[in-house]
């Protein structure tokens, strides 16, 4: 019997489809490209390893918990989930960077002999909008709001610094659950027709990159590799979610 202690069992089969894509990307990548990305190889034995060779399974509770029950109960949590929640452009710092430091979950999940699995969700209570009426409307209104992305895109450069003095100990980053399709949605599921300003938000690491769905994507693939290129992966998985009830499969 397992502990009593209170816990989450969070891995999915969307998000596991979502590292599969994110791995096929990789694979799919063309040779000068690979030739530009050194830590490429390292990331795939990571991914290779830790996620690809057997079920991988995640749990949302405190790293003791999980030394507890691999202990007295035999349970093999491969990763620790955690939501690092909050919003961007509102002046206040998300929680994470207040009273629950990323380097110190990460020192936990090492100790524990697990991988941190970080969920990245910030952008429906961003500014303006606050997460009101709900997240399929708020995501693309927060997302043409310059001042507000810079925040956003410079919360995950905080991420991947913190992660980097981690190194080389492996990371996975799980980006935007659901927010891929409020934004695309309006679109016309189009990513060139999604508003969102990613070049154009004034942080010097975006400049240049386009003010759509492929530069958001892009933004955080670069902060990436400028900051934890070898031991942080990112993935997403193909939320099926529309508060319309319209997305079917093949539309996904």
């Amino acid at each position: 019997m397992l502990s009593d202690r209170p816990s989450r069992l969070y891995f999915s089969v969307g998000t596991r489809i979502g590292l599969l894509l994110a791995a096929g990307l990789l694979a799919a990548a063309p040779v000068q490209a690979q030739q530009k990305d050194p830590a490429r190889e390292s990331r795939k034995k990571i991914f290779r390893d830790y996620f690809l060779d057997h079920f991988t399974l995640g749990v949302e509770a405190p790293t003791e918990w999980l030394i507890e029950t691999r202990e007295k109960n035999g349970a093999r949590w491969d990763c620790s989930v955690a939501y690092l929640s909050g919003a961007a452009g509102t002046g206040e710092q998300p929680y994470w960077l207040r009273w629950s430091p990323i380097r110190q979950r990460i020192q936990a999940c090492k100790r524990a002999g697990v991988i941190p699995w970080f969920t990245y969700y910030l952008l429906a209570a961003s500014a303006p909008a606050r997460y009101k009426p709900g997240p399929a409307k708020a995501t693309p209104v927060n997302a043409k709001v310059p001042e507000t992305m810079k925040d956003y895109f410079g919360l995950f450069k905080t991420l991947m610094q913190e992660c980097a003095k981690e190194a080389p100990y492996p990371v996975m980053v799980q980006i935007e659950p659901d927010e891929w399709g409020h934004l695309l949605i309006p679109a016309g599921m189009d990513p060139t027709k999604v508003d969102v300003k990613v070049g154009s938000c004034g942080l010097e690491e975006l400049r240049g990159l386009p003010d759509n769905l492929f530069g958001y994507a892009d933004a955080f693939r670069k902060l990436r590799d400028l900051f934890a290129p070898s031991h942080v992966l990112l993935g997403c998985n193909p939320s099926g979610w529309d508060w319309q009830g319209s997305m079917s499969g093949t539309r996904s």
